[in-house]
């Protein structure tokens, strides 16, 4: 596409769909990347896939384009904050956040926003059902989604979380930037626990097969896998 590229997500090895600057899409078909007309020249700064058929993707002043497996289409997502991050338990049920604490929801018709009980910028959300979603951003900030409400929940570091995956209900990991460099941090459960310090990079993006084989990602080509 030419464009700086920000996020990825798919459905499998021959459905997969990034994103970037200036409403930038891409899609892998098996075979070749091919561009889309996002529908927006906003930037795209985060994508999530349910199926072939509902594909959305988020970005600044509120932006939220979704694929239907024809099109793209812009949808009212009722915010004009930036949205960051986006995650989803199926085609009706998907929650994206964004700056000063912004969370809003799917319902498989409308987007409604959600009173997070934060300003505080967010950047990622991931979850295990729609009882149990993670929202993680600036200032330390943790919440949970407990299929009602979001709560904040106990950190112990100063940190500036970046991303946040999971494999089930005590094994759950974020990345984060510190004033000296990168940090990860997991929930095991009970409380979240400093698992590593990377001094010299700041560390922006994990993913989880399982409960060994953990990669997170950060600045200057940085790529660190748990030891096995």
């Amino acid at each position: 596409s030419g464009s700086d590229l920000n996020a990825i997500s798919g459905t499998d090895r021959n459905h997969i769909w990034a994103v970037g600057a200036k409403g930038a899409v891409v899609r892998w078909d098996g075979a070749f990347w091919d561009s889309q007309d996002s529908g927006t020249d906003h930037d795209l700064l985060g994508v999530w896939a349910a199926d072939t058929d509902n594909v959305w993707a988020v970005g600044t002043t509120g932006t939220i384009v979704k694929w239907d497996g024809k099109a793209w289409a812009t949808q009212s997502s009722g915010t004009l904050f930036d949205l960051r991050g986006i995650w989803g338990t199926r085609a009706d049920r998907v929650w994206a956040v964004g700056a000063a604490g912004t969370i809003v929801s799917w319902n498989g018709a409308t987007w409604e926003v959600q009173n997070s009980g934060t300003v505080s910028g967010l950047r990622g959300v991931w979850g295990l059902d729609e009882n149990n979603v993670w929202a993680v951003g600036q200032n330390e900030m943790i919440l949970k989604w407990n299929g009602k409400m979001w709560t904040p929940q106990t950190r112990s570091y100063p940190l500036d979380l970046r991303a946040v995956w999971g494999v089930d209900a005590t094994h759950i990991w974020a990345a984060a930037e510190t004033v000296v460099g990168g940090t990860i941090v997991g929930w095991n459960g009970l409380s979240w626990d400093l698992q590593l310090n990377s001094p010299t990079t700041n560390l922006h993006g994990v993913w989880a097969a399982d409960t060994s084989r953990i990669w997170v990602v950060g600045e200057r080509g940085a790529i660190l896998r748990q030891a096995p």
